[in-house]
């Protein structure tokens, strides 16, 4: 399954003049940002310093990190089968979907989450001028290692309006 139909870049309203790919254009990075066609999660981390971008390829899917400017600094090609994809938008009172890639004794897990209700049970109210579920939105970037799960050894938000994902729409398993 391919994601098509994905945006140039992740301004809320897109700039018509930065819509074709592949064309290099006179424009500041940290203002810009470029995802690929087939991306299924995109985020600038905090500190608007590195961004993750997870593909569908091909062959399976893509893991990319690195700094805004300059090279990935690390780049994971597995096979759909060897990455974990996990919704579950039925149960309880959060939401969540995460990609988990695997990498020797490390996992990297990019996730989104929100509540749909606070403690007592009340609905969250979604904010009419906000294209989020509710204020408890968020996505983020997770490194764990031996399947650590609860404790990270590395940690960050997204900057929500510098991030994208469409893991609601694949296969889980």
């Amino acid at each position: 399954m391919l994601v098509t139909s994905i945006l140039a870049h992740c301004d809320p309203v897109p700039d018509q003049s930065h819509t074709m790919r592949g064309v290099t254009l006179a424009e500041d990075p940290m203002l810009v940002d470029r995802v690929p066609t087939n991306t299924v999660f995109y985020c600038r981390l905090d500190g608007n310093t590195h961004a993750v971008t997870i593909s569908q390829t091909p062959n399976g899917m893509r893991y990319v990190y690195g700094p805004m400017m300059g090279a990935p600094e690390l780049v994971l090609d597995r096979a759909v089968d060897d990455v974990l994809i996990e919704t579950h938008d039925d149960i309880g009172r959060i939401r969540f979907g995460k990609i988990r890639f695997v990498n020797g004794i490390y996992a990297y897990n990019a996730y989104y989450k929100y509540a749909i209700t606070d403690e007592n049970g009340v609905a969250l109210q979604p904010d009419p001028n906000s294209p989020y579920p509710n204020a408890s939105f968020m996505r983020g970037l997770t490194v764990t290692k031996n399947t650590e799960i609860d404790q990270p050894i590395f940690g960050r938000k997204c900057i929500l309006d510098r991030s994208y994902d469409a893991i609601a729409t694949l296969d889980s398993h």
